[in-house]
């Protein structure tokens, strides 16, 4: 992938490397391996997790939900060609390598399958 490639030049041309390292676990001794960081790392983060009550959520008064749930999308081909049709042409694609050139130029073939999808 395009990606890939990027970081692995970006890599090449970095003067200095950042690793995590030595570190100490709560008994106060030095992790020596990739696992005994990877595993304290792991402790750490997992006490600082917050668990939130899902019981207790608020849910905003937004039109279309209720508890929660969505109840009804009303999506049509118009509205999505529309979308398609206000994209910046000049920004790079996603994930998916999709610029936003293509998918404005190939617009009118796509928006039945989008419609159907969303």
């Amino acid at each position: 992938m395009i990606i890939n490639h990027f970081f692995s030049y970006a890599k090449s041309k970095a003067k200095s490397t950042v690793s995590a390292g030595p570190l100490i676990d709560s008994a106060g001794n030095i992790l020596q391996t990739p696992e005994e960081n990877i595993e304290e790392f792991n402790r750490f983060f997992a006490s600082v997790f917050t668990n939130e009550n899902l019981e207790n959520m608020p849910i905003g008064a937004v039109d279309g939900f209720k508890n929660g749930c969505l109840l009804e999308l009303d999506i049509n081909e118009e509205m999505v060609i529309e979308k398609l049709q206000i994209l910046r042409q000049d920004k790079a694609g996603g994930i998916d390598e999709l610029v936003p050139r293509l998918l404005i130029l190939i617009k009118d073939g796509i928006s039945y399958p989008l419609t159907v999808l969303f």
